[in-house]
Formats: C-alpha cells, sequence, structure tokens
C-alpha cells in the first residue's frame, strides 16, 4: 500500500505524465493483497499486455482472461484496467497520425520528467499513420549500445515505410550532440538501403523538444 501511496504522491509533484505504465495501472489496481503491492501486481498486467497482439479483435476479451489468474485481481479491479486501457486506445485513435513534431513531442510527453535517457521508435506506415511505438533502449545514451539492426528488424516486422526516432535528454537541454546527429546519418543511410524512411528525430526535454526535421538537420 505504501508503494501505491508513493506513485500517487508522485503523479501529484511531478505530473502524470512522469509515471510509467506500471505506475499508471498500478493507480487502477488501487492497491495490493498480503505479499504483493499493486506495484506488484501492476507489472504482471503489463506483462500480459505486452504478451497480447493490441491489434487483436479479440484483445480485451484476452486480456480479461489472462487478468484472471494474477492473484489480487478481482473482477472489479479487472473491469477498470481493461476500461482504462480501451479509453487509451480510442483518444490514441483519435490522433494516431504523427503529422508533426508537435503532435509527436506530445505522444512522447511521458519522457519530459524521465531521469535516465530512453530512446523510442515511432513505426509509421504509408500514409503515416501510427503503426506501433518501442522502446529500444534505456540508460546512459551510447550511440553504439542501441543496435540500428533490431530497429530495422522491427520496422520490417511490422510493414512500416517511416521511422520516428524519439530520445529524451534529463539535462533539459534539447541541443542535438554530435553523436545525436552521427547516429542520425547513419540510420538514414540504412533507411535508404532498406526503403525505410528515418523523417525524423526529437529530443525531448522538460519543456521543449527539438526536431532534426524542423531544424533541416
Amino acid at each position: 500500500m505504501v508503494k501505491n501511496i508513493r506513485v500517487r504522491e508522485k503523479g501529484v509533484q511531478r505530473g502524470i505524465e512522469s509515471l510509467d505504465n506500471s505506475e499508471l495501472v498500478a493507480l487502477l489496481v488501487s492497491h495490493g493483497v498480503k505479499g504483493h503491492s499493486a506495484l506488484d501486481i501492476a507489472n504482471k498486467v503489463c506483462k500480459q499486455i505486452e504478451e497480447i497482439d493490441r491489434k487483436s479483435k479479440n484483445f480485451n476479451e484476452t486480456l480479461v482472461n489472462n487478468l484472471k489468474f494474477i492473484n489480487g485481481l478481482g473482477s472489479t479491479k479487472i473491469v477498470r484496467i481493461v476500461a482504462g486501457i480501451e479509453l487509451g486506445r480510442r483518444l490514441f485513435s483519435v490522433q494516431q497520425r504523427a503529422i508533426n513534431s508537435r503532435d509527436v513531442s506530445l505522444i512522447f510527453s511521458f519522457l519530459r520528467n524521465r531521469m535516465q535517457e530512453e530512446v523510442h521508435i515511432l513505426l509509421l506506415d504509408a500514409s503515416f499513420n501510427v503503426i506501433s511505438r518501442s522502446l529500444m533502449f534505456k540508460g546512459t545514451f551510447n550511440s553504439s549500445l542501441i543496435s540500428a539492426r533490431e530497429i530495422f528488424i522491427k520496422a520490417l516486422q511490422r510493414k512500416a515505410r517511416s521511422i520516428i526516432i524519439v530520445h529524451n535528454h534529463p539535462s533539459g537541454n534539447a541541443q542535438p550532440s554530435i553523436e545525436d546527429i552521427e547516429y542520425t546519418k547513419r540510420l538514414r543511410s540504412i533507411g535508404d538501403i532498406l526503403d525505410i524512411q528515418i523523417i525524423d528525430h526529437i529530443i525531448i526535454t522538460n519543456n521543449t523538444y527539438y526536431s532534426f526535421k524542423d531544424n533541416l538537420i
């Protein structure tokens, strides 16, 4: 229960966008059971969500059936969790096109208060509709640790036609480093060969963002 109180306090003090997925689900779970905090249960819920094809027509039904086996989740909590996810899916579908850098910065607003650097990719189809987004790296940014191969494998698997790279600068300085620029150039070169365009690289900070495309880099 204490952990859940801390999650709520964090959401109030730093903003709800500062919470990661497990913490958001923990708020829906509300409280844990003996030996399992709300956050413990939430981590198991998130694992189940990741293992289900989110484009499946039976997503909600499959998720409900899987959540029944998690200790600490009754029917009321399960309905609350699935309702929260469904609401998020509907709201996201209203603005599922990454039309410009501002749209992308809003999609990734949760990175504003991250204390570690994270690198995400946004995969788009030929009409620039969002197919999926994926976390590729978390830690101290080093382009040698982020495999271009893994990025393009994901793009090929999802039949993406273009990619937007997004990462955060916890320092608050939105300007790209030399390494940021060189890494983007390398990805563009590989993308040209595979006919998968890197249309932007966006750097998120606590109060602004930087777009390679907007700045003609």
